[in-house]
């Protein structure tokens, strides 16, 4: 089939401080069986960036299914947001991906698949959606795939309102493996460039919210993600990008989730209060609270103290709950008390049972009474940390 024949595919390479990875990426590109590619590359102004050099190895390897080809260095560093969307801007085609340029591609069909799904999916369908291989330092080496299990049910059967609600305190849509329509920037318009490092969560939240929805490819992985990224906490806790990333989450929940509370579950409203106490709190723990004068951080720990204490509870409960056994065995040790009881009263009472037989019994009931009162003791537990959270903070969050 003839290039002109197939909707132009645009894909988009991000640099910043990763050009010696840039080959992967593009070697995955220049495989793909697509005829109809748009390659842009957008560095955000990192010195490694070598943009001739790049240009060369461009022109001498790419294939006739490269179409077009644009390279933009940014004269500043504009941020991660505002370089997503600048590429945006300079795309052309009917369906866009974007991609770092320390990643890649899956294999050589990922952009034909995306655009056979579109068109069998119809207009309609604006984002298509697949599995992201997790990789260490090396692509080939895969150590898990992204989303996890329940991830993937809720991209499989959640609704547009079930995954904002989803989303509000538990990332699952996987951006290195999801493509796009171009008309979903008509719907939702473009990057919220008031942001700094996160451009997918604050799509995604907007775009869910507004009734989108992702179609899920089963039978498929998009993409290899390197790992190292600040969104998965490889980077140096203090540097000025992690702070930005940091301030990014508190700022989505205050700006979206936190509005919007409303169209949350009640069991995700309480996910998402306690992620965004625990992203506010850590951000200004790590950032805020060090530079100010040693009486105003004193103050500032007097005036957060049930934001610690309930912290506390809430890793008591965890705990707790990874430590007990799980209601099943409980119910099971509830039989085994009873039974326990009753073979004793009877072998006692009615038979002459050897001394032996009675230690046994004794001991089946002992871990059978063990097993009920555990339960019953983490009942207690989360029943008096539920309470102590309502009564510390109620509904706060409640328009």
């Amino acid at each position: 089939m003839q290039n002109k024949d197939r909707e132009l595919f645009s894909f988009v390479i991000l640099s910043y401080k990763n050009y010696h990875y840039i080959k992967d990426v593009l070697v995955s590109l220049f495989a793909q069986t697509y005829p109809n590619i748009e390659l842009i590359i957008s560095n955000d102004c990192s010195d490694d960036f070598n943009q001739e050099e790049l240009a060369d190895y461009i022109d001498k390897n790419k294939g006739e299914n490269i179409t077009n080809v644009i390279i933009n260095n940014n004269e500043t560093n504009l941020g991660t947001v505002q370089n997503v969307e600048n590429a945006r801007l300079m795309a052309h085609g009917e369906y866009i991906m974007y991609m770092a340029a320390d990643d890649a591609l899956y294999d050589e069909n990922v952009l034909e698949r995306y655009a056979e799904e579109f068109l069998a999916q119809g207009e309609d369908t604006l984002v298509v959606a697949s599995l992201t291989a997790m990789c260490g330092s090396e692509l080939d080496d895969i150590e898990t795939y992204a989303p996890d299990d329940d991830g993937v049910n809720a991209m499989r059967t959640f609704t547009p309102q079930q995954m904002y609600s989803r989303i509000s305190h538990t990332f699952t849509i996987p951006t290195t493996s999801t493509a796009y329509r171009m008309k979903l920037y008509d719907v939702v318009g473009g990057y919220d460039t008031s942001y700094y490092i996160i451009e997918d969560a604050t799509l995604y939240a907007k775009m869910c919210r507004m009734g989108v929805n992702v179609y899920w490819i089963d039978d498929m992985i998009g993409a290899r993600h390197r790992g190292g990224g600040i969104s998965h906490g490889n980077k140096v806790n203090l540097s000025e990008a992690y702070r930005k990333y940091r301030l990014d989450e508190v700022m989505l929940y205050e700006n979206d989730i936190i509005p919007n509370i409303k169209l949350l579950s009640r069991k995700d409203r309480k996910l998402f209060k306690r992620k965004y106490r625990f992203v506010k709190q850590a951000y200004y723990r790590q950032f805020i609270n060090p530079t100010l004068p040693k009486s105003k951080q004193l103050q500032n720990k007097i005036i957060h103290f049930p934001y610690i204490i309930i912290n506390m509870l809430i890793r008591v409960k965890i705990k707790a709950i990874n430590l007990l056994p799980l209601p099943e065995f409980c119910k099971i040790g509830f039989g085994m008390a009873i039974s326990g009881i009753l073979c004793l009263i009877l072998g006692n009472v009615y038979f002459t049972m050897p001394s032996f037989g009675t230690i046994a019994l004794l001991i089946y009931t002992i871990t059978g009474l063990a097993f009920t009162i555990l339960h019953y003791v983490y009942r207690t537990i989360a029943t008096v940390i539920d309470a102590v959270e309502y009564i510390l903070f109620g509904d706060r969050f409640k328009k």
